[in-house]
């Protein structure tokens, strides 16, 4: 996943968690503006134990298995970033008119 100025991929999303070792489903996104646009495919994502190298300075490593794309997860997605944009612009739109 890469990002630079808001446009790039990155990981949405935790669904389906299994209790036995903290995994989750997480989608990853192409992002415009840090929105995300359209999902590319889906990952069963397990923490890892901390990497001991000096390099990594004990940054946390995850191991993702890829996985069949979630429909609730990307519906859900789409909401929770572009409902509230669309609610502004139908409301700027109203007392613009008004």
């Amino acid at each position: 996943m890469f990002r630079i100025n808001g446009f790039g991929t990155t990981l949405l999303g935790k669904t389906k968690v299994d209790k036995s070792d903290n995994s989750y489903v997480a989608t990853e996104w192409v992002t415009a503006l840090f929105f995300p646009v359209a999902p590319i495919r889906a990952y069963r994502v397990i923490r890892t134990e901390r990497s001991k190298s000096f390099w990594t300075g004990g940054f946390p490593e995850y191991q993702m298995t890829p996985v069949v794309l979630d429909r609730k997860q990307i519906l859900k997605t789409y909401l929770v970033w572009w409902l509230p944009v669309l609610v502004i612009v139908i409301i700027t739109t109203i007392v613009v008119l008004v």
